[in-house]
């Protein structure tokens, strides 16, 4: 968490210290949160300098993770290439397997947002085998769930139900709702076009449930779905 002279400071664009790479993170992890990405990478920018000039091969694998993921907010998926690159040779170099396994993870939403498919599913495979084992949970969960919709994007329906049945009980077992309910919403889209009626209509009906009693804002785009699925059963 940002101190109070930290966060004073970021309203202004500039660390307190001007050689402190943290206080440059610190501030353009803000900005990312405030939806400001160009100040944010040039905070980022700055704290990857000093990274460097100092040998902190770890902070500088972190801040090359983080400029990347900016360019991907920014839907600049190319850009964020060379940065993701660099920093998953970074984080193999240190043997830091939980950065290893995120950069991986970033890389294949990259490769998603790029249209590369096959890329993107291997990258996202060998973040799934490093999450679990160093028990990344929440990590393995959303890698389960991104396989799951590159599966749909081609097509290939039944390895989508698959590993959106395994992200599922994760989401549930971490409480993660919100993503237990999108998960819910694949599953039933999935198993309506496979012909898995009683599952689909399963799992309309709780997401109808869950959607409602959270006054979720796509619970009108859930209820339509669920209505056109009813209305393809008479």
């Amino acid at each position: 968490m940002a101190t109070k002279s930290t966060r004073d400071q970021s309203a202004a664009g500039r660390p307190e210290s001007e050689d402190d790479p943290f206080d440059f993170t610190d501030i353009g992890a803000t900005y990312v949160q405030l939806g400001e990405q160009q100040k944010a990478l040039a905070c980022y920018a700055a704290a990857l300098a000093l990274y460097q000039n100092s040998a902190d091969r770890a902070g500088e694998a972190s801040t090359l993770n983080r400029i990347g993921v900016v360019y991907v907010n920014q839907e600049r998926a190319q850009a964020a290439l060379p940065y993701f690159e660099q920093a998953l040779a970074c984080f193999r170099e240190l043997g830091h397997m939980h950065g290893e396994a995120s950069t991986l993870y970033n890389l294949g939403e990259a490769w998603s947002e790029l249209d590369d498919l096959p890329q993107a599913l291997a990258y996202f495979e060998q973040a799934l085998v490093l999450h679990r084992r160093v028990g990344d949970l929440r990590g393995e969960a959303h890698t389960l769930y991104n396989l799951g919709e590159s599966y749909v994007e081609l097509n290939e329906l039944r390895p989508a139900l698959a590993h959106f049945d395994a992200a599922l009980p994760l989401y549930r077992h971490l409480g993660a709702a919100k993503r237990e309910l999108a998960t819910r919403y694949q599953i039933a889209q999935v198993a309506a076009a496979l012909g898995d009626l009683s599952r689909a209509q399963y799992e309309f009906e709780r997401v109808i449930t869950m959607a409602t009693a959270t006054t979720h804002p796509h619970l009108d785009i859930y209820r339509a779905a669920f209505d056109q699925f009813r209305r393809s059963l008479r």
